[in-house]
């Protein structure tokens, strides 16, 4: 961590470093706000603004990858060559996010390559759509709604 924080002009604290081993403890997706709130639990004293600068220069440094969202809280997870044959499925009523461990874009990927020379590190694929709980709470609530007679 400290020779992150030196090429980037920052200073490395200890705050900076718990949010660090935090991060790259932390299994599947998390929220700077999760970050947060699993530090001050084991009285760990760091700041919010912090731990969003933190994750953001190790975004920066591909160390974490930043979710794309709709503008809401943003999502993380550790960077992984291990992580390209993922997708994401994400209920857009509630926000439940699930990892979908099946990749089949190499096709697209080799398309590239051959027809564009063009060589792809990375992609990111979010399935928006709405989850069977979700959808269960809209079909009681229609339902409860309904004229009787």
């Amino acid at each position: 961590m400290k020779d992150i924080l030196k090429d980037s002009n920052m200073r490395w604290t200890q705050q900076r470093q718990s949010v660090y081993e935090e991060a790259l403890g932390t299994k599947g997706h998390f929220t700077a706000e999760g970050i947060y709130k699993s530090l001050t639990k084991r009285n760990i004293n760091v700041g919010l603004s912090t731990v969003y600068r933190t994750l953001q220069l190790l975004v920066d440094k591909q160390i974490l990858t930043q979710l794309p969202t709709d503008g809401e809280t943003a999502v993380y997870e550790c960077s992984d060559d291990s992580l390209h044959g993922h997708h994401h499925v994400k209920c857009v009523r509630c926000g439940k996010t699930i990892e979908i461990h099946m990749d089949r874009l190499e096709i697209i990927e080799k398309f590239i390559k051959r027809e564009h020379d063009f060589e792809i590190i990375s992609h990111t694929v979010i399935f928006n759509g709405i989850c069977a709980d979700c959808r269960n709470e809209l079909s009681k609530s229609k339902e409860e709604g309904s004229c009787k007679e």
